[in-house]
């Protein structure tokens, strides 16, 4: 046991790779809510492990959360002895990604053995302090400068750029803040000019698919050296990249990280078409023709 893990130096009861006895994948559900004033958060967690019960059901440990936001500097500690563990945050306190650290933590000292720990724990007991966490719950986090609805127009995450190094009908994508789609000149001259109607729908649809194709192949499976954790692509904070994995987890339809990573090259493609919600009728019958940009294509009529 590495003494870097979360186990060191008691055992702590959660989903890492020294624990036998790890959390369920549903031991977290979470609820939203947010008023004129306020961000309610509602967590009811899911915990089988009575020794870790018994203790709080005598007191001597709490459910606990803790928030922070890294853009305002704000942060909170929320303890219940109830399972379901509300926080309530004033809007104008937050901005940007919040994270949500849920653990079970002692409230007092105590002398600690959990038979259902780790087997290299078996037959120890430990002097546990006040603030030692027993168990750690998966990180919850939340963007809030985000606007859901802006996440289904392309230009909310995708801009194209004129490159002169490139030849005709070249793209060259790059994930930044947003999808930078590198295109040739007479190719971005195309994308650009709308008004040519007979092949505007065509052009516009086929590369904001090859980009988002291109872009989702470079998240999911990196560079080709090394494959990316499922917790690293949670973490992302490129905005493209948030927007996307939040309408996975909010509609209907959508595969999960894991499903993608298991079966990429079948399940990129899907996923692609259902964030186009089928581009070229999109395109044809939502798309506002007139373009008033002069330096990017950023038309906000236009779905992702």
């Amino acid at each position: 046991m590495s003494l870097n893990n979360f186990s060191y130096p008691h055992p702590i009861l959660g989903n890492y790779d020294d624990i036998t006895i790890g959390l369920k994948d549903d031991c977290v559900a979470a609820f939203t809510t947010t008023t004129d004033y306020y961000h309610e958060y509602r967590f009811v967690l899911s915990l089988e492990d009575n020794t870790v019960l018994e203790l709080i059901k005598n007191h001597k440990a709490k459910y606990a959360v803790n928030v922070k936001c890294k853009r305002t500097l704000y942060q909170d500690r929320i303890l219940s002895e109830s399972n379901e563990v509300i926080v309530r945050i004033p809007r104008n306190y937050v901005l940007g990604k919040l994270d949500f650290q849920i653990l079970v933590i002692a409230t007092e000292e105590f002398n600690y053995r959990n038979p259902l720990a780790n087997p290299i724990f078996m037959g120890c007991s430990f002097d546990i302090q006040p603030g030692d966490p027993l168990v750690f719950f998966p990180n919850q986090y939340d963007y809030l400068d985000i606007t859901y609805h802006t996440l289904r127009h392309y230009s909310s995450i995708l801009v194209p750029i004129p490159n002169e190094d490139l030849d005709d009908n070249d793209i060259l994508v790059v994930t930044d803040e947003r999808i930078k789609v590198n295109l040739s000149p007479g190719t971005f001259q195309m994308f650009k000019d709308v008004n040519t109607r007979e092949n505007s729908v065509e052009i516009i649809s086929s590369i904001v698919q090859v980009a988002l194709t291109t872009a989702l192949f470079k998240l999911f499976i990196g560079d080709g050296d090394s494959i990316p954790e499922a917790d690293e692509i949670k973490n992302n904070e490129k905005a493209w990249v948030v927007a996307i994995l939040t309408r996975m987890r909010n509609e209907n339809g959508m595969p999960s990280i894991e499903d993608i990573m298991d079966s990429p090259y079948t399940e990129i493609p899907s996923l692609v078409q259902k964030l186009l919600h089928n581009p070229i009728w999109n395109l044809l019958y939502k798309i506002n023709v007139k373009s008033n940009s002069t330096d990017e294509f950023v038309d906000e009529n236009n779905e992702l």
